[in-house]
């Protein structure tokens, strides 16, 4: 096309073949599906992190982010690790304009696995429902598998201590264990610290009623409120503060206080 120096970037594309543009864009979308697809075939299974360990390996399954008999499910293996509940397509190039051929969910994610009974099938439905209100629709060919597939994730996903998260089997180590770091914490100073930013002045003062944590356990012993305000009537405020939080300074600005 020839340049013209008054047209909008809109009117200079009207000028070139439409043709020419989609076969660009299709060529563009198999050099990516194509990379996707050899990325998969090198590692020859799902990637995973260090310390995740795959579940449960499903395949032949179908999965669809609506719940319609019309909609072609892609096709392909449901992963299920300690971390996440993940799908590879079988074929990138059959579903290249899907979203749905390499997905991962992280399993903590979930909010609700619900299967889905269908009288005229035989093929078992399951959905899954994210904390972000997404639905991702999973239909598996045989009932025990569908049962083995919701068993792990509610047992994974739903009902588990904190400490039996992920996250804490896959920490990280740090140059300092945390045995070495908590001594150096508790030597900081706060009363140093609301001095250095001048909280300790009128019109502020050090409040230490919480010196014992009993005016609000989520709140430091000490900490900096307003001069103009006694103990007892902090006291009152907390009372009808969640967990006694009450509004106290945490930063002034230097100049204008």
């Amino acid at each position: 096309a020839d340049y013209h120096p008054n047209k909008t970037g809109y009117d200079v594309l009207q000028l070139v073949d439409k043709d020419y543009i989609e076969s660009l864009s299709m060529n563009i979308l198999q050099k990516v599906v194509s990379a996707r697809a050899r990325a998969l075939e090198q590692r020859g299974s799902l990637s995973l992190i260090p310390g995740e360990t795959i579940r449960l390996e499903l395949k032949n399954c179908r999965i669809s982010d609506r719940y319609d008999s019309s909609d072609p499910k892609v096709r392909g293996t449901i992963y299920v690790t300690d971390y996440q509940v993940a799908f590879l397509a079988d074929d990138f190039s059959t579903y290249r304009n899907s979203q749905l051929m390499d997905l991962s969910v992280p399993i903590n994610s979930l909010s609700q696995v619900e299967q889905i009974i269908k009288s005229d099938s035989a093929t078992s439905h399951i959905r899954l429902r994210t904390k972000a209100l997404k639905s991702i629709y999973v239909a598996i060919n045989l009932k025990i598998d569908a049962k083995r597939l919701t068993d792990l994730i509610n047992q994974l996903s739903f009902n588990r201590p904190i400490e039996k998260l992920f996250a804490f089997s896959n920490r990280e180590h740090h140059l300092f264990a945390l045995d070495e770091i908590a001594p150096a914490l508790s030597r900081i100073d706060l009363a140093r610290e609301f001095e250095r930013l001048g909280l300790t002045e009128s019109p502020w003062r050090l409040c230490t009623a919480n010196k014992s944590y009993t005016l609000s356990p989520t709140y430091p012993s000490i900490f900096a409120v307003p001069a103009s305000i006694s103990d007892t009537q902090l006291a009152e405020v907390a009372s009808f503060r969640t967990k006694g939080r009450l509004p106290t300074v945490v930063w002034k600005n230097p100049r204008s206080g």
